[in-house]
């Protein structure tokens, strides 16, 4: 493998990027999550062509057996993500298939233009056959070889690249990106520019929105106390379902999707989405966020994925909930 000196990055332990100067595109960057204790990557490439993987190791000795690596695909517009294990120098092993688990969550995986990019979460302590996230070297495969369907993947073309050494042990543990949102407020005490709602149990759903002048968009957390159901937001201008702009989970390979997910967990008895929304719709299914009210289904459907991602019927009338005039906020960034 293919080294890059210490001197060569800024080492953050909790935060940090890195980009390839060979010319394949490749990036990546990671992000610390306490709130779940997990890290969240972002790597991507532009690929020679469309059978070619994507994928970031993780070493603890800076060779390439005993890596802990995740890697993917895209086939016929449908993504595949495998978490898997390198005991050799050979291709990796799928640790579902070795009596593993697969503990990534993948956020988004699309290839937009000539760009493939893959986002997931993966926990700081590994299990079987996972390396801990604890002073580990990240290792960038930036000639990656041809993928074969169901599961299989071929040598690279070039020698990976061993990246900086990360140790997200250091990192504060108490803190996160969805717990660090300020706890919802009553409608009637939220401000134009933040704010939330819940439901009168606390538990069942809640939601909690922030304007961020740098990107000129609004944040949405919106939680939902159960595992079984869809969970979602939307967004109407006559307080009707009718003509309403919906944001809900799921993988979304779309590439005109103006949504960025920025976290997805299911904890214990609650499922949690953040994403970020232009407050400005670009295309005529997607309002500007003024003017408009929100529209919580507090009692959502079940979902399926087969034969294809489906959402099941509302349990329950979803409630029509405050008006948020964000382009207020413009004033005063």
């Amino acid at each position: 493998m293919r080294l890059i000196g210490e001197d060569d990055f800024e080492r953050q332990n909790c935060r940090g990027s890195w980009r390839a100067d060979d010319g394949s595109g490749y990036e990546a960057s990671w992000q610390y999550d306490p709130a779940t204790d997990r890290v969240l990557f972002s790597i991507s490439q532009l690929p020679v062509d469309d059978q070619r993987w994507i994928a970031i190791g993780f070493s603890s000795n800076r060779r390439m057996p005993n890596t802990d690596v995740v890697y993917g695909w895209i086939s016929n517009n449908q993504p595949r993500y495998f978490d898997g294990f390198l005991s050799a120098y050979a291709p990796p092993s799928n640790d579902e298939n070795n009596r593993g688990t697969n503990d990534v969550i993948l956020s988004k995986f699309a290839k937009i233009g000539n760009k493939m990019t893959m986002v997931f979460s993966k926990p700081r302590l590994g299990g079987t056959d996972d390396v801990s996230l604890n002073n580990v070297y990240l290792v960038f495969p930036t000639k990656p070889g041809f993928y074969l369907d169901p599961g299989a993947i071929l040598k690279h073309d070039g020698t990976p690249t061993i990246g900086p050494r990360v140790d997200f042990s250091n990192c504060d543990h108490r803190r996160g990106a969805v717990a660090a949102v300020s706890p919802p407020l009553p409608p009637s005490t939220a401000s134009t520019c933040e704010g939330g709602w819940e439901t009168n149990d606390g538990a069942t759903y809640r939601v909690v929105w922030q304007y961020d002048p740098s990107s000129d968009g609004v944040v949405f957390t919106v939680t939902v106390g159960r595992t079984d159901a869809w969970v979602a937001i939307g967004f109407s201008q006559n307080r009707r379902m009718r003509g309403a702009l919906v944001d809900y989970t799921g993988v979304n390979t779309d590439e005109t999707s103006e949504i960025r997910l920025l976290a997805a967990e299911r904890l214990a008895n609650k499922q949690t989405i953040q994403f970020w929304k232009p407050r400005v719709g670009g295309r005529r299914n997607d309002f500007t966020l003024h003017d408009v009210h929100l529209i919580l289904p507090t009692k959502p459907g079940r979902w399926s994925e087969r034969p294809q991602f489906a959402m099941g019927k509302h349990e329950a009338a979803p409630t029509v909930g405050p008006k948020v005039f964000f382009n207020t906020c413009v004033a005063r960034a």
